[in-house]
């Protein structure tokens, strides 16, 4: 049996923790997400499978290999384009030669599979979508269905004044090989607006099954913490590599030559991933810490998702939050739901550094694109820095605007006018609020006079 891994999303819905790794890779309680499927499938006996890629597929071919390590065998496929959904696994129809299953890469849910590919197999489908209950079914593609789970009907992310079933597609489907040859060769083409309508009107048999479990997609921050806390409250169980500690009342789960002062509190569930330390009177209660990790004493941490090699500086209190890989220094109260992913000394530097030297040896096209990249993410770090400031939401669609905008003034290598978009400094915030921002921005500048250096690129 194999099954098709969609791994090629950009993870737009759920940046800035993409910035830096695609979505499927991102941890979870310190594994990729992509990680627990692969678990999943295995434990399912599928084992053949291949990974659908396109955004940044270096980072899970590096990771995964050929599978062995994990005890699967994957073959990889990357589109030269944006396919859809469809169309991508049009891409590897040439390794589809059977029944195979097709799940996203960045689910998190513990479905019996097997009874999906039995229900398949003993109603002759030729394609089946795996539905599930959720109580709020207007973000996703509701699914109905008549007596015998043929189905009837799609309606696409509806009104309430159109839901008649809180019954949704889940993403998780299964396909006869045949099926491929509905979809057009070299064409974007979706599974839910294309491909499905497609087999509803030729009345194939095409059916929904639904079933109980946990399914969760981690479409966005919010989901992504949530899932973390109901890892932690129990409602789905998941591997982790980390060693459970004999404790009472508490679920602990240590690395190894992890530093542990004996003066820390930590309370509920609580991951310390290999070579971190917790120093002094630190509290830290449903949390997890990724591997290399620095927390300093005094240090509070409530609901939080901490990635690897991060410094959190002493009295630092941070509650329901993210902070991405390689942070350095984090020392302030964030009193709401944040995503902590660039502020640091390291990476801006590394950059300038690798510009420079693309600068002497004359490869400026290279030059401009790496300047590019780091705009682009110094320039997420202010905004977020801004909102923070602020004490507003974390926005979607501001952060979408405000990046065209500052993309606009880019194309037109109107560097200066990028100082525009800084934080505005707020005399009324506490001094280290104020050194913050200050810090921050300069830092993000990326130290503009180097710029003048830079000859033209010909278009």
């Amino acid at each position: 049996m194999k099954a098709v891994i969609m791994a090629g999303g950009f993870g737009t819905r759920i940046q800035p923790l993409t910035s830096s790794m695609p979505k499927p890779m991102i941890p979870l309680v310190n594994r990729p997400i992509m990680l627990h499927i692969v678990e999943l499938l295995k434990k399912h006996n599928i084992t053949e499978l291949v990974m659908l890629l396109y955004h940044q597929p270096e980072v899970i071919k590096k990771f995964f290999r050929d599978g062995s390590d994990f005890g699967v065998r994957i073959t990889y496929v990357t589109p030269l384009e944006d396919m859809g959904t469809a169309g991508a696994v049009k891409c590897a129809e040439k390794y589809l030669n059977e029944r195979f299953l097709i799940i996203s890469g960045d689910l998190l849910t513990n479905f019996n599979l097997q009874q999906v590919l039995d229900f398949h197999e003993e109603n002759h489908a030729q394609a089946t979508i795996t539905l599930t209950p959720v109580k709020d079914p207007l973000q996703f593609g509701v699914v109905i269905t008549d007596k015998e789970q043929k189905i009837i009907q799609f309606l696409e992310k509806p009104g309430w004044g159109e839901v008649i079933s809180d019954t949704i597609n889940t993403g998780i489907y299964v396909l006869e090989p045949e099926v491929l040859a509905l979809i057009p060769e070299g064409e974007n083409y979706d599974f839910s607006q294309d491909l499905f309508p497609k087999l509803l009107q030729m009345a194939a048999p095409l059916y929904g099954f639904s079933v109980k479990g946990y399914w969760r997609d981690i479409g966005n921050t919010d989901s992504y913490r949530e899932a973390h806390h109901e890892i932690f409250k129990g409602k789905v169980n998941v591997k982790i590599d980390e060693s459970k500690q004999d404790v009472v009342g508490r679920d602990l789960r240590i690395g190894v030559d992890v530093k542990l002062a004996d003066s820390a509190v930590l309370e509920g569930t609580v991951i310390i991933g290999d070579n971190s330390q917790i120093l002094g009177s630190s509290a830290i209660k449903d949390s997890v810490i990724g591997r290399n990790c620095t927390i300093e004493a005094g240090v509070k941490l409530v609901n939080c998702v901490v990635w690897d090699n991060v410094y959190i500086k002493k009295g630092a209190r941070l509650t329901g939050s993210v902070v991405c890989n390689n942070v350095r220094k984090v020392y302030y109260d964030l009193s709401i739901n944040q995503t902590i992913f660039s502020w640091g000394e390291r990476s801006s530097y590394a950059r300038m550094g690798e510009i420079r030297q693309k600068i002497i040896q004359a490869q400026y096209q290279e030059a401009y694109r790496i300047l590019a990249q780091e705009i682009r993410s110094r320039y997420l770090a202010i905004i977020t820095q801004k909102i923070y400031v602020e004490r507003t939401r974390y926005n979607d669609k501001l952060i979408q605007e405000q990046l065209r905008l500052a993309e606009d003034k880019l194309a037109k290598k109107q560097f200066s006018d990028l100082d525009m978009f800084a934080p505005r400094l707020n005399a009324e915030r506490s001094q280290i609020d104020l050194e913050r921002v200050e810090f921050e921005y300069n830092n993000s500048r990326l130290s503009l006079a180097h710029l003048a250096g830079l000859p033209e690129v010909p278009d």
